[in-house]
C-alpha cells in the first residue's frame, strides 16, 4: 500500500481477489489463443452475422420476430464482452498487485 493510501485511509484491495482476477485473465488469454477458443469465438462471430442477415430479411411489420432476432444477435457479443472484461480486469489487478508489492 502506498503512503498516500495510508495517509488518506483508502481501502487496500483484497490481494486474494486480485490474484484470482489475474488467474482468470491468464486462463482466458490462453483459452482465446487455443484451437477451441478460436473456434468458439469464430462461431460466435459467425452466428451474430447470420442473425443480423436474418434480421435484414424480416418484414418491418413482424415486430415479434424483429425483437427475437435483436435479442439473439446480442448474445454472442455479450459473451465475448465478458471474456474481454475478465482479461482487462486481470491486467488491472496485475498492475495493482505490483503497486502493493512495492
Amino acid at each position: 500500500m502506498s503512503f498516500l493510501d495510508k495517509l488518506f485511509g483508502r481501502e487496500v484491495p483484497d490481494v486474494q481477489a486480485l490474484q484470482a482476477d489475474v488467474a482468470v485473465s491468464d486462463l482466458f488469454t490462453v483459452w482465446c489463443q487455443s484451437d477451441i477458443g478460436r473456434y468458439i469465438i469464430g462461431r460466435a462471430e459467425q452466428y451474430e452475422v447470420q442473425v443480423l442477415k436474418d434480421l435484414a430479411g424480416v418484414s418491418p411489420t413482424d415486430t415479434t420476430r424483429i425483437i427475437e432476432l435483436q435479442k439473439e444477435s446480442m448474445i454472442p457479443g455479450k459473451i465475448l464482452e465478458w471474456i474481454e472484461e475478465a482479461i482487462e480486469r486481470g491486467e488491472v489487478a496485475r498492475f495493482q498487485l505490483s503497486e502493493i508489492e512495492e
